[in-house]
């Protein structure tokens, strides 16, 4: 016969006191599970609205005629430095010499950029295409006549200083490609990121540089151009930006013409040239056989120029220009960048070494940036540890870091 000393029935209410803990915890789990959905919704649809919000204050109709001095209510955007240049149309009659002595039938477009997306994070946004798309430009954009966009900005910053600013022009980086000059755009951002605004090969100052290269161009209308885009792309609002200097990246063909025009039009505006040892750089364009009539190093053998076919037949008179292999060919076209390069910085050479022109070798990046170029050439001071630690920092990401590639450095 079974004692019964009352330790069966003890086992069960422990059983009992176990499932209740239990079942306890499980909702417990479940309400905090539950109110983090709900707490992260909740955050998602304030986002949205923080977003519609922002779409709504520079909301665009089209058709409408409301005015504020004198301006349409879509072109205020513009002349209030609220929505950027983007990219610039022209036409072949663009630059032809007339009475008014002005370009025309130049449109320009423009939208609202994003730029605290750059200064947080610039591997992340690598070229102003990736900052564009990030600002869904192209759900707000507007298009209008350039010149009509450059006297209204004139006539508001003129009117309201308060309102608008015009940023320092700081100095242009032109490069070989394929060379780290992506990684000086980045430092730049992140030396000062509040107070520095950088344009990694935009759109319209390159479309400038090179927008009068044929006979019926008249040469003071592109310079003229080119003198308005840079003014449009400096400007910023008061309300809204901290920012006090403008950089611009070139894109590695702008050397070609474009360094010797920026030479003469802002003749003392500080640029620097970026390269690399040539084999490395070909190294970089040319991954493999297959695909090698497609690289950007053949550009400019797809659509060639006078003066690419002119260094051809200096470089190797010998051959003609259909004879040349690819590889041959890509030489000459870094050759082209670098020779552009190199005769800018010469002609502009003087006795006390004032130049304003500075040339960056790849193997002495990121310290020289530290060291000289930013300090001595481009007037950025870097004697704080913090600033130069920014600077060392960034340069350990990958410099087109989009994605999954946003990740450390690793020397190829």
């Amino acid at each position: 016969m079974k004692e019964n000393n009352g330790k069966a029935a003890t086992q069960r209410f422990w059983k009992q006191i176990s499932a209740v803990i239990s079942i306890t915890f499980f909702v417990i789990g479940l309400i905090g599970v539950l109110d983090v959905r709900r707490s992260k919704t909740t955050r998602s649809r304030f986002r949205r609205k923080q977003q519609i919000k922002s779409e709504q204050q520079h909301q665009i109709n089209p058709n409408s005629n409301a005015l504020r001095d004198g301006i349409p209510q879509q072109q205020q955007f513009v002349a209030d430095a609220l929505f950027t240049l983007v990219d610039i149309v022209l036409t072949p009659q663009s630059f032809i010499a007339n009475k008014e002595e002005r370009y025309k039938g130049v449109i320009g477009v423009f939208c609202p950029i994003q730029w605290e997306l750059h200064r947080s994070n610039p591997s992340k946004y690598p070229m102003f295409r990736d900052l564009i798309e990030a600002s869904q430009c192209s759900r707000q954009s507007i298009r209008m006549d350039l010149w009509t966009a450059v006297q209204q900005a004139k006539s508001v910053d003129a009117a309201t200083p308060a309102r608008t600013k015009v940023l320092q022009l700081g100095g242009m980086v032109f490069h070989e490609s394929r060379c780290g000059s992506t990684l000086v755009a980045n430092a730049l951002v992140a030396s000062y990121p509040d107070l520095h605004r950088v344009y990694s090969e935009s759109p319209p100052p390159i479309t400038a540089l090179h927008a009068c290269e044929d006979d019926t161009c008249d040469e003071s209308l592109s310079d003229q151009l080119l003198t308005d885009v840079l003014y449009l792309m400096s400007r910023t609002t008061t309300v809204h930006d901290t920012a006090e200097k403008v950089f611009f990246k070139i894109q590695s063909i702008g050397t070609v013409g474009g360094l010797e025009k920026i030479a003469r039009v802002f003749p003392t505006l500080p640029w620097a040239f970026v390269y690399r040892d040539p084999v490395q750089v070909m190294m970089s364009h040319l991954p493999d056989s297959r695909s090698i009539q497609y690289s950007n190093c053949l550009r400019t053998y797809h659509r060639p120029t006078t003066f690419y076919r002119n260094l051809i037949q200096r470089m190797a008179p010998t051959k003609s220009f259909d004879t040349l292999t690819y590889e041959e060919h890509c030489a000459a076209h870094l050759a082209q960048i670098t020779e552009s390069a190199r005769s800018v910085f010469s002609s502009h050479a003087t006795p006390n070494n004032n130049n304003k022109g500075v040339l960056i070798n790849y193997e002495d990046l990121p310290q020289a940036l530290i060291d000289t170029v930013f300090p001595n050439h481009f007037q950025i001071s870097t004697n704080n540890n913090v600033i130069s630690t920014r600077i060392l920092e960034v340069c350990t990401h990958y410099s087109k870091g989009r994605g999954k590639k946003e990740e450390e450095w690793v020397e190829d």
